[in-house]
């Protein structure tokens, strides 16, 4: 059990090594800007009843 999980992460090591990295080969495109409009914002803090006025 322990070789299998020693082999297991050699190769998941050697992976991620041998993974090509894409940061140096990225060139950000010129264009148009994207117009977005915010329909929603959305508080989620753990306040999920209504205020009671007053």
């Amino acid at each position: 059990m322990k070789r299998t999980m020693l082999v297991l992460v050699a190769v998941a090591l050697a992976a991620v090594a041998a993974a090509p990295t894409t940061s140096a080969q990225f060139t950000p495109r010129q264009g148009r800007p994207t117009v977005v409009k915010l329909l929603s914002f959305n508080d989620f803090h753990g306040h999920l009843e209504a205020n009671t006025p007053g």
